[in-house]
């Protein structure tokens, strides 16, 4: 850390404090980077969705991909592009 006066030191934007010294900034990024690999280490579990959640998601997945294929125009999927709305 040579060449940072106090007054210098870097801000902090990763989240963690800066601190008032490069001690006590080395201190809350130790802080911040073990709490970190702890959530790491033992992370939260993933989200359980509801069968109604998941036939939602289901029918948003099946939207984009007609989106896309009507977006390829003439390349289309003959089903999908030869309807008439």
């Amino acid at each position: 850390m040579e060449g940072y006066a106090c007054g210098e030191f870097p801000q902090s934007d990763v989240g963690f404090p800066k601190g008032d010294s490069p001690e006590e900034f080395l201190d809350n990024m130790m802080t911040f980077l073990k709490e970190a690999a702890a959530r790491l280490d033992n992370p939260a579990p993933p989200p359980v969705f509801s069968p109604a959640a998941m036939r939602d998601l289901a029918a948003i997945q099946e939207t984009v991909l007609v989106e896309r294929e009507v977006n390829k125009g003439d390349a289309g999927h003959p089903t999908v592009i030869s309807s008439s709305i």
